[in-house]
């Protein structure tokens, strides 16, 4: 029988102590984690991979050299090749562009002419485009995850700069950026997640010898329990991820 002061001693006692800490710690982490990766489960990145001018100014150049596009002649061609892609697990439909508005891709000079456009997979619809001044506009559509975006674009202009102001994605993360491989991507991912369960074990771990080193009676099961505890917290972590994240 367990003395009134001798509380602390039960096995029992601290088994349900660190399983109730896991709990909690549970309820706030597996949360923030999930929340972290919901919010950056939808982003387009938009690169400029290339930009080649078709005049190359030097001395060698000859003074007549000209290049025109339907008889206009062109003082600073240059060929673009712009990409979007979306990086996520999830889609962006188009009920996400805010108010039925574009997304703009703006090259800072006059686009002549579009010389050609790829998606990928092939499996992806095209979204609706059009050519606008110096920008590229795309939307209102549907862009499939992992699906890449390309334009080819003949542009007039010393100078071509990528930029995309004010996008009217809602709860779309959309920056400059070359996408990676999604292999890559789950490994980063598969990385994170066992990191964050290597901490919760190695906090249950501190637990378990705290107690040890307080020599208190039943420690042996207590700690067969936390550790236990620990790699059940870790297994719901990643349930909870996998669910979340489809």
């Amino acid at each position: 029988m367990v003395m009134a002061g001798q509380w602390y001693e039960s096995g029992t006692f601290w088994s349900v102590a660190v399983g109730a800490l896991l709990t909690v710690l549970g309820f706030i982490v597996g949360p923030l984690i999930a929340r972290r990766i919901q919010e950056a489960r939808r982003r387009l990145l938009f690169s400029m991979p290339t930009a080649t001018p078709l005049i190359r100014t030097t001395r060698f150049s000859a003074a007549n050299l000209e290049v025109r596009h339907d008889g206009r002649p062109l003082s600073h061609p240059h060929v673009l090749e712009i990409r979007l892609t979306c990086q996520g697990r999830h889609d962006i439909p188009s009920a996400m562009f805010d108010g039925g508005q574009p997304l703009r891709l703006d090259v800072g000079v006059p686009i002549i002419n579009v010389l050609d456009t790829d998606s990928s997979p092939d499996t992806a619809p095209h979204p609706v485009w059009a050519a606008d001044g110096t920008a590229i506009t795309i939307g209102p559509s549907l862009i499939k995850k992992n699906q890449t975006i390309t334009f080819a674009l003949l542009v007039d202009g010393p100078n071509p700069q990528l930029t995309c102001p004010h996008p009217p994605l809602i709860d779309v993360d959309v920056q400059p950026g070359f996408s990676e491989a999604p292999g890559l991507r789950l490994s980063m991912s598969t990385v994170f997640m066992a990191t964050g369960g290597l901490a919760v074990l190695a906090m249950v771990g501190l637990v378990a010898d705290l107690v040890k080193v307080l020599g208190v009676a039943g420690v042996t099961s207590a700690v067969e329990v936390s550790r236990v505890l620990g790699v059940l917290g870790v297994l719901a972590v990643l349930v909870a991820w996998r669910w979340r994240n489809g």
